[in-house]
Formats: structure tokens, sequence, C-alpha cells
């Protein structure tokens, strides 16, 4: 009987350190938020150069491609953010192919065991980032190529994990009447739509010339705005006769993060950690407002068109009842094999130790010592005995804590996207122009930023780009 509990304790202890080892390479929280910092301040470079050093730490070409293409769109190396942005496109491709294959391994162990597959909206602000640094180097042709592919992504997403969620929850009921009890209602809106996309769409159609396409965009920005929002104008899709337009497209802050949300699920004996990723509640910008100044002597004041944290954050919280479920699953599964597992080696311990103080006793009484010598012997006997129990007590309880800390939520994700993103336009007879962008932040504090020489000419795309870390 004892060589069988071996045997099974064994086979369970390898499975769950398994489980426990999987783990993919990934930058730490505290390595994203120093360079976040250095980004913020306004040293794009040395942010850039610091992603770059940490390419093998990354474990994901998804998310080394995602931070080091949108860091150097920020830093005007135009040529390796549209290569960086393409490779993660394919690759996020690539993996949501594979996670299909992969995703048993995201009921045994946590989800960053996995390929990370990139979300949705990392998926299609990629596209975005790629068109705008295509424009910047002057190829408007693959520019409007890239702007094409965001737009038909965000019209065919579907919620592919629907049926998974149905699954998981019938299989949960077996063992829980309630397993949504821990979890807090949230409501989110679905990622379908982006009026970020919608702007840079319209912006681009309308410099191909292709008016019609144009209008579709602007009739969307228009039906989730209003006629008279000032981020936009109809003179964006349809330019006046004999005049230009001028576009300014403002990033401001870096996207808020993702943190770890969790608690212990008491599900019959076993108390279990359940975790689940949410994009944090921090305001990712201390931008109040941008102004810009032409030299026209035009003065406009930049409206947002996307808060992109608000975009990641309903994203999450849309696959937060999958993400919870699978996390109550694997917790109570782990949690259980280990609990029985660990629960046969205490009963081993118990039986040796209570071996171990008998013989003592039976050893002591029959020495023919003094009493109070066989007395000594018999009470140090017993606390032996007490101290081998405690410890495979405390044992046991440290066995059943380590497998509760390998259920960790997947906090991956693009870190350097833009929290927000604002836009204004001007329209101007076609000439050479100057700008002055103010972002005016929440300290009191004016960070200016100035752009000469700007070309504007009727038929183009005249855009300019500026970013604010703050």
């Amino acid at each position: 009987m004892k060589k069988e509990k071996t045997g099974f304790v064994v086979i369970v202890a390898a499975i769950l350190l398994l489980l426990a080892s999987c783990a993919s390479t990934t930058v730490s929280q505290e390595a994203h938020s120093q360079t976040r910092d250095i980004i913020q301040a306004g040293d794009t470079s040395l942010g850039l150069a610091q992603i770059q050093e940490r390419k093998e730490d990354y474990g994901s070409e998804i998310l080394y491609n995602l931070d080091q293409g949108v860091v150097a769109f920020y830093d005007g190396q135009y040529e390796l953010a549209k290569e960086s942005l393409g490779t993660a496109e394919r690759a996020i491709e690539e993996a949501q192919a594979k996670s299909v294959s992969e995703g048993i391994a995201s009921y045994l162990a946590n989800d960053n065991t996995v390929t990370y597959p990139g979300s949705n909206y990392e998926n299609v602000y990629a596209n975005v980032f790629s068109a705008l640094s295509y424009h910047q180097i002057g190829d408007v042709e693959a520019a409007l190529v890239e702007m094409r592919r965001a737009d038909n992504k965000l019209r065919n997403f579907t919620d592919s994990q629907k049926n998974q969620t149905n699954f998981l929850q019938d299989a949960i009921l077996f063992f829980t009447p309630n397993p949504f009890k821990y979890l807090p209602v949230m409501d989110a809106i679905d990622f379908t739509d982006s009026s970020f996309v919608d702007y840079v769409s319209m912006l681009m159609y309308r410099a191909d010339g292709n008016v019609d396409e144009a209008l579709v965009d602007y009739r969307r920005l228009e039906k989730a705005f209003g006629q008279e929002y000032s981020a936009f104008s109809l003179e964006d899709a349809e330019v006046p006769a004999g005049k230009a337009r001028l576009n300014i497209l403002s990033f401001e802050g870096l996207i808020a993060p993702k943190e770890e949300m969790a608690v212990m699920a008491e599900t019959g004996k076993y108390n279990h950690k359940v975790s689940w990723p949410m994009i944090s509640s921090y305001s990712g910008s201390d931008v109040l407002g941008v102004e810009v100044s032409c030299s026209d002597g035009t003065v406009i004041r930049l409206h947002l068109l996307e808060n992109l944290s608000d975009s990641a954050r309903n994203l999450v919280a849309m696959n937060t009842k999958f993400t919870y479920l699978k996390s109550f699953y694997r917790g109570y599964m782990k949690m259980s094999a280990a609990f029985e597992a660990a629960q046969v080696v205490y009963d081993l311990a118990a039986t040796t130790a209570l071996e171990i103080y008998n013989a003592a006793v039976q050893t002591a009484q029959s020495s023919g010592l003094p009493q109070i010598a066989v007395n000594i012997a018999v009470n140090g006997a017993k606390k032996a005995y007490e101290s081998a129990m405690k410890g495979a007590e405390n044992a046991l309880n440290a066995a059943l804590s380590a497998v509760n800390e390998t259920e960790q939520a997947d906090l991956r994700m693009g870190q350097y996207f833009p929290d927000r993103v604002s836009a204004g336009g001007i329209t101007l007879d076609p000439g050479t122009y100057s700008l002055v962008v103010r972002y005016h932040l929440n300290n009191g504090r004016t960070i200016e930023k100035a752009y000469s020489d700007i070309q504007v000419e009727s038929g183009k795309l005249n855009l300019v780009v500026t970013a604010c870390g703050k």
C-alpha cells in the first residue's frame, strides 16, 4: 500500500512541478516602468535603446516588435517602425493560428505558458502606426494598404471565446454552484470600431482621390461623435476647390498597463487562487489640452479622437469572464491534485513519526532505567513526534501555497502605445507654413513643439504627427 501511495505522490508531484515551472520569459514590470518614465520624460532614443537591450528577455516576437516599432515611430525612425510593426502583425497572425493547438496548455498551467497571441486592438493599431510610418517616408500607396487591413480587421472581429466560456461554466458547475460570486460586474463595449482608424483612413482616402470612401469614414466619425465635434469636419473628407487641408494628429501619454486582480475562492475543502488581468484605472496622460498655432494666424484646439487605454480596457473586460473561468478551473484542478498528493505525504510522515515515537517509548520502558530517566526519554520522544507533525503540517501548507502562486494573470501587452489620440485640421491656401504645438499639463506647465517648412499642397495628405509622452 505504501508503494502505491509513494508512486501516486511521485506522479502528481511531477505534474505539479511541470505546471509550476512553465513560464515564458518576459520583461519585468519594473523594467517597463523604468522605460516608460524615460519616454514620458521625452527621451525616446534612450527608451528605444533600452527596449533593444532587453530583446532576449521579451520571450515574444510580438511584444518586442510592437514595443520597438511604436517607440521607433515616436523617435522618428520610420523605416525601423514599419519593419517592426509589420513583423509584429505577421507574428500575431501566426500566434493566433497556433493558439488553437496550444490552448490545452492554458487549461493546465497559466496563460503565460502559451505564445502571446496579441490583442485585437494591438493587431489593429500595429497597422495604423505602420501606415503612419509609410506616410512619413512618402509611400502613400503602402500606407493606404495598411489602413485597409486595419479597417477590414475591425469589421471582422468575432467573439471566438463564447463557446469555450460556456463549456468552462458547465464544467465548473459540477463542483461549485456559483463560480462568479468573486467576479465584479463589469460593463464593456466590444472593440469593433475605432475613431482613430476611421480618421486616418478618411485622410488617406481623401489624399488618394477617393472622396466616396473618405466620406464613409467621415459618416462613421459623425455617428460616433455628432456633427459639431471639432476633431474633424467635412473638409477633412472633401477639401474646398483651390484649398488644401493641414491635419494635426497628436499622441498623448502612454497606454495604461495591465494589473492582476486576484481572489481566494472557497470550493468545497479547497481554497484556491483565481486571477485575471485588467487594464489599470490609471490615467496615462497628464495633458489637459493641446493647442496649435499656425503661421497664418489660425489657432485651434485639438480634440480627443480615441482613448486607447479605454479601448484596451474594454477589450480586456470583454474577455474577463473567460479568463476568470479558466483561472477558476485551473486553480481548482491544481489545488485538488496538490491537496491529495500533499495529504498522502502528510499521512506517510505522520505514520512514520508515530512509529518512531512508539518504538522510542517501548525502548525506554524496557530499558530497565530508573523511572525518572524513562519519563525523560518518553517526554523527549513526545516532543520529537509533535515537532515532526508540526513540520509536516507546515510543509503541507507551504506546498499548497506554492501551487497557488503558480496561478498568475497574463499581464503581457504592448507597453508604449499612446494613452490618447487627438486631432484637428486647418483649411489653408497651398503654401509653406510653420506650426507651434502647445501641450498644457495638469501641473500648470506647457510643453511646446515647433514644426517648420511644412509644405501644404492641394490633393495631398498634409499631416503633422506630434507626440507628448507626459
